[in-house]
């Protein structure tokens, strides 16, 4: 990843710091959820899914109006306690390159980012 790309997704996600305590709320939230034979924690458990898909939608947003026409995608989510996501950024170069990286929220107030 260029470090000027690195350097504004660092900015981007700073001003963003917000979302990321949200996500690391719901992770929290999805943890507390009684998983038992009832099957009455199904409605919890999709609560928690859409609200991680919601803040993560508005954290590409946030990447795509940042990057100025960059394409950005977000990876599946499999378990929101797992406080991690994972973006992909296609750039608008002549190779088309695309880049991905990991976000591990898992610390409230603290981020941190690596390429994968």
């Amino acid at each position: 990843m260029p470090i000027e790309l690195m350097e504004q997704v660092k900015e981007i996600f700073g001003a963003e710091e917000r979302l990321f305590d949200k996500l690391n709320k719901v992770g929290h939230d999805y943890t507390a959820i009684d998983f038992d034979e009832s099957g009455l924690y199904e409605e919890e458990e999709e609560r928690a899914f859409r609200h991680w898909k919601t803040l993560t939608t508005k954290l590409a947003k946030a990447l795509h109006s940042g990057l100025e026409s960059q394409q950005v995608t977000v990876g599946k989510c499999n378990d929101p306690a797992d406080y991690h996501v994972t973006f992909t950024i296609t750039l608008q170069d002549e190779d088309a390159s695309v880049v991905a990286f990991d976000v591990n929220y898992a610390n409230k107030g603290e981020i941190a980012i690596v390429q994968v």
